[in-house]
């Protein structure tokens, strides 16, 4: 036992990749390079058994599951994959990653930072990390931070290409197929609905994405990925009940600020994540996850929701040339209230000036 705790990789990395013939391979070959060189103890699981696959397996020390379920097109079911690669990790904490992702080594530094936030003191680890990509054109083998700047942009918050989280957290993945739409999505409502912490890395530690073609998607329709398989997906997605916005990488809880600290994210995408679909079944429940979101926030924000209100407040008052009763004092309490919060926030910045501050371990 205690030789199987020194040799236990610290960081399963699993991926599905294409097959290794063409331009795949050289740009998969060049990830994988950088998956193996991270400063950590890997075990690195590569699953399918498209061209090439098996062979890259042997050559450069990984390990392979070949016997993926597929659909009648051939394209593997990530679901499936998931459920037969998680059950041989032997690592606490498992990265998914598309197999063309180059992963800087600071992502190691990214999930110490964050295994030190949300672990509890009985060493329960739950925490989600995903980060957006940079896309450049990739004409070489030859790789670089930056050259991948100066030749290509950061991608936006939808289309996640990884995703870290402690290895034993549920996945309980619709039949979703892998290279196609909504899966990722599907990711940040799981993960959120399961009241597990979201971190968004990508100011602290961004990934970089070769650009390439999507020729190996059959029946593919619309905008590159999309097709049969696509609407499958997101049909998947719709069974899941959520149908206030697509979530993605914006409906992180947190964020990792480029120093490394994890910063608490509030935003008005989040607060209505957190109502759901309860408004049409518990009008009374959604006023109260309300109410607790602004309350839980912090000062600035209760300034701009009180600020809100106020405003709403006048312009009914001006409308309907209501200028007492009811408006006038709820108009005088909220500017009261906004006052003491002004006070409040003021007295906060005064302590952290002087060096007393005291916030959340990790907050800063």
């Amino acid at each position: 036992m205690p030789d199987e705790e020194l040799y236990k990789p610290k960081l399963t990395i699993i991926s599905i990749p294409k097959g290794f013939r063409g331009d795949s391979d050289v740009l998969q070959r060049r990830a994988i390079a950088s998956w193996q060189a991270l400063p950590i103890s890997t075990q690195i699981i590569l699953c399918g058994d498209d061209p090439g696959v098996a062979n890259a397996c042997a050559e450069l020390g990984l390990e392979h599951i070949p016997d993926i379920p597929k659909n009648s097109l051939g394209t593997y079911y990530l679901n499936e994959a998931l459920k037969v690669a998680l059950a041989r990790a032997r690592a606490d904490i498992t990265c998914f990653v598309n197999g063309d992702i180059i992963i800087p080594s600071r992502l190691v530094e990214a999930i110490n930072l964050t295994k030190h936030r949300f672990t509890s003191e009985t060493g329960h680890m739950q925490f989600l990390i995903a980060g957006r990509r940079w896309d450049f054109d990739a004409d070489s083998s030859d790789f670089s931070e930056e050259f991948a700047r100066a030749h290509g942009k950061l991608h936006p918050p939808y289309g996640s290409d990884i995703f870290i989280f402690p290895t034993a957290t549920p996945l309980d993945m619709p039949p979703f197929l892998i290279g196609r739409p909504y899966w990722d999505l599907w990711m940040f409502l799981h993960f959120r609905r399961l009241k597990i912490p979201v971190i968004d890395m990508t100011d602290f530690c961004v990934i970089y994405h070769p650009n390439h073609g999507y020729d190996h998607i059959r029946m593919g329709s619309g905008y590159k990925w999309n097709g049969v398989e696509g609407d499958q997906n997101a049909e998947h997605y719709a069974l899941c009940g959520f149908s206030l916005f697509h979530t993605n990488l914006r409906d992180a809880t947190y964020k990792m600020t480029p120093l490394g600290r994890i910063r608490r994210r509030y935003s008005l995408r989040i607060i209505l994540f957190s109502l759901d679909r309860s408004f049409l079944y518990h009008p009374a429940l959604c006023a109260r996850r309300l109410a607790q979101s602004i309350i839980s926030g912090p000062t600035i924000f209760k300034l701009i929701i009180g600020a809100i209100a106020a405003l709403i407040l006048a312009t009914l008052a001006r409308l309907f040339d209501y200028s007492s009763g009811v408006i006038d004092p709820l108009l005088i309490l909220l500017f009261g209230l906004q006052a003491l919060m002004i006070i409040k926030l003021r007295s906060r910045f005064d302590k952290r000036d002087g060096g007393s501050y005291s916030g959340e371990p990790g907050d800063r």
